[in-house]
């Protein structure tokens, strides 16, 4: 059930914009506040290599991973904030079709922005994208490997907030917190600099 509180932090500063692309996906919305109160942030461990295919990705494109900061962010989650989640799942999740990178490109791993089709991190590298314009920090938009049940490796982007970290994964409709998700975290990208990745310790994350 969709309370009135629960409307009132999603749409108290939204624009008519953002609200008529959060209709459908407002079920998906409450739960994500009802996380964000009590979540805590992953925790990070020691630097590991990145995917091969990220470090290509760089190779590429040296400037969508040259940036690095001081101090780590944190996005305020207000309910524009939180719009901008929502919308951006919601739309990259129908604009691209999932189709593998060896349908696409004749290899089992190329990253890059899609063109209407793609697979899991070419969502993810779309979603942060997006945010991006925006006005999202970089170091807030991180993009993560995980295990999921059924053992095959899996991309999704993690945005940063001071609700807690929350999950654009295109297996799902609304942004979703990373504890309410039943994957095994790997690693991800350091919220201090971009090129870099770090592990995800399991012994911490409970």
């Amino acid at each position: 059930m969709v309370t009135a509180l629960t409307l009132a932090l999603w749409t108290g500063t939204a624009s008519a914009k953002h609200l008529s692309f959060l209709t459908p996906t407002i079920t998906g919305s409450h739960s994500l506040l009802i996380a964000a109160k009590t979540d805590p942030a992953m925790i990070e461990g020691e630097l590991v290599e990145a995917p091969w295919g990220f470090i290509d990705f760089c190779r590429r494109l040296p400037g969508e991973c040259a940036s690095s900061v001081r101090a780590a962010q944190k996005v305020r989650l207000s309910a524009k904030r939180a719009a901008e989640l929502s919308v951006v799942q919601m739309r990259v999740n129908r604009q691209v079709s999932y189709t593998t990178d060896r349908y696409n490109y004749g290899r089992d791993e190329f990253w890059t922005y899609p063109h209407a089709r793609g697979d899991c991190e070419d969502y993810a590298l779309e979603k942060r994208r997006r945010l991006i314009a925006m006005g999202w920090p970089r170091s807030a938009l991180l993009l993560t490997a995980a295990r999921m049940e059924n053992g095959q490796k899996h991309l999704v982007l993690v945005a940063i907030t001071d609700k807690g970290d929350f999950v654009l994964d295109n297996s799902n409709g609304a942004p979703r917190s990373w504890k309410a998700m039943k994957y095994q975290w790997l690693a991800r990208q350091s919220r201090f600099k971009e090129s870099d990745w770090v592990a995800l310790n399991p012994s911490k994350l409970n």
